[in-house]
């Protein structure tokens, strides 16, 4: 017997949307995002080489405002279409009210465009999750719009995150300042995964108003 359209409809949300979470789950190039008292940090590494693309020319991590990055786990064209969505929203809202949007602000339409693509018909979902910092604050946005806010705190995206976790709190890095829990993440991917030099990128700002984020490749 064929199903309600209904029913039919919402089956293939929800397997569309599991192979979503699934991309991400398993994406082979972890992120790592810390927002400390002290300041913000991205870490994103990039096990994925290719003759034809130089590696990290395509941004892995993306500076939205001078107060404002973010990051991913998942489809890497996704977190193009999302990134280049918040600087343009974030452009529009300078333009308009000649001051920096929230972070609260881009949040919302990033989780609203995310919900929107998982729920209609005919589209599929953004096959990635985001992490957006701001100074002090740090939201985890899924592939289906569900947002999660931190402030002192480390979160991890992507292939063994959890055993990632496992070991962050092992060697208690939440207690670490910022710079300190930067080199500790480091050495942990290490321990994780087969790493060469360059597979790393790190981004980070200090707590300071007017502090700019610097990125460096190790």
């Amino acid at each position: 017997m064929d199903l309600p359209p209904s029913t039919a409809n919402e089956d293939s949300f929800q397997s569309t949307y599991q192979l979503a979470e699934l991309s991400v789950r398993n994406d082979p190039n972890t992120s790592i995002a810390i927002v400390k008292p002290d300041g913000l940090a991205f870490i994103k590494v990039s096990r994925e080489s290719s003759i034809l693309v130089e590696k990290w020319s395509s941004p892995q991590i993306v500076n939205i405002n001078e107060n404002m990055s973010m990051s991913f786990c998942g489809n890497e064209a996704d977190f193009r279409a999302l990134s280049g969505y918040a600087k343009k929203q974030s452009a529009r809202y300078q333009v308009i009210h000649e001051s920096p949007i929230s972070s609260v602000m881009i949040m919302k339409e990033l989780s609203a465009l995310l919900n929107q693509y998982t729920r209609m018909v005919g589209y599929r979902p953004f096959a990635a999750n985001i992490v957006l910092g701001a100074r002090g604050i740090l939201y985890k946005i899924n592939a289906g719009g569900e947002v999660f806010h931190y402030e002192n705190n480390i979160q991890v995206l992507g292939d063994n995150s959890e055993h990632i976790e496992q070991l962050l709190t092992r060697d208690n890095v939440s207690s670490l300042s910022l710079d300190q829990a930067i080199d500790k993440c480091v050495s942990i991917l290490h321990e994780v995964f087969t790493l060469q030099p360059g597979d790393i990128q790190v981004s980070r700002t200090g707590a300071e108003e007017g502090s700019a984020f610097t990125s460096t490749v190790i």
